[in-house]
């Protein structure tokens, strides 16, 4: 298990949890924390052209189907581990 740094101005020292075989996948982009009132999500965002494309850390990992959810087994979604992470609908 490795760690990958967070990026958000409010707040600055979060990380989230990956497996060894993502990390270097995983890393060569800078990851934004997302916290809302329910959750908190891990995403990055590519500008292609004006227009913005969200991709969302957990989904990056397991590659569901349009249709499938990425649901972290323990509740907290800054462990994105494979362990963690399971396809369900």
């Amino acid at each position: 298990m490795k760690l990958i740094k967070l990026y958000n101005k409010q707040h600055p020292d979060y990380f989230t949890k990956v497996s060894d075989r993502d990390y270097e996948y995983l890393n060569q982009w800078k990851w934004h924390l997302m916290i809302n009132k329910k959750s908190k999500r891990v995403l990055r965002q590519k500008n292609t052209k004006g227009e913005v494309q969200t991709y969302v850390m957990s989904r990056e990992i397991m590659l569901p189907e349009k249709h499938m959810d990425v649901d972290h087994i323990s509740g907290d979604t800054l462990d994105n581990t494979r362990e963690n992470l399971r396809v369900c609908t």
